[in-house]
């Protein structure tokens, strides 16, 4: 139950914390004014995280506790086989595919594309030429998290949403079998789509692992010579 806690609410929180990243660009180029002030970011960045990742955490712990039906767990599958009782309800599976999933889905998709419009007609508007240099990092930044959800994110949410809605069991079963198994890759993905898109992370972790060779190579190096000179 411990696990099923963790993974309901690290992939759920994950969709949600990106989709408002996605919202929260907006504010910060076009509306900086909302950041201006410790006040201002407190209520404008702080505390929707801190009311989202709070969200999930106490959502999940009364879910995932709730087996009132009596459940019995299969130790030969993924997570015992545990889903808790509340999923019996067509209604919570509803909302749930719908604001975990759905939702989430469309603001990064649908924000990250009209960052990019948004930024270029504000440009052309000013009657300013459009760098597309200076607006690369952000550009391959969004397409890479949009493609991270949209091949491992959307695809099986559509499929379950589909299901819920009269679309046949079997449809989709042994794709869907592969996509809940690799969406989980998008937590360990993510950080690296992140980190792989800023050069100054990358220039900085390449001279971590520079530095990290050089002290090796030159510890090896005076180790052998004193071996060297101890023999003579």
């Amino acid at each position: 139950m411990i696990w099923k806690f963790l993974d309901s609410c690290i992939y759920s929180s994950i969709a949600k914390l990106v989709a408002w990243a996605s919202i929260e660009r907006h504010i910060i180029i076009f509306h900086n004014k909302w950041v201006s002030t410790k006040r201002k970011r407190l209520f404008s960045h702080y505390i929707p995280l801190l009311l989202i990742v709070m969200y999930d955490v106490i959502c999940y712990a009364i879910i995932t506790s709730i087996n009132n039906c009596n459940r019995k767990f299969s130790y030969s599958i993924p997570f015992c086989g545990y889903s808790s009782c509340v999923y019996n309800s067509v209604s919570f599976i509803h909302f749930e595919s719908v604001t975990g999933g759905f939702l989430p889905s469309l603001f990064i998709g649908f924000g990250s594309f009209f960052l990019v419009l948004r930024t270029i007609y504000q440009k052309r508007h000013f009657h300013q030429q459009v760098q597309w240099r200076k607006h690369r990092k952000m550009t391959i930044q969004l397409l890479a998290i949009i493609s991270l959800f949209y091949i491992l994110y959307l695809p099986p949410i559509i499929l379950s949403t589909a299901k819920l809605f009269g679309v046949p069991s079997y449809v989709g079963s042994g794709y869907n079998l592969y996509a809940q198994f690799f969406r989980n890759y998008i937590i360990f993905l993510l950080p690296f789509t992140c980190f792989g898109t800023l050069s100054k992370v990358r220039s900085r972790i390449k001279k971590m692992f520079r530095c990290c060779y050089q002290r090796q190579r030159c510890a090896i190096v005076s180790q052998g010579t004193y071996i060297k000179k101890y023999k003579e």
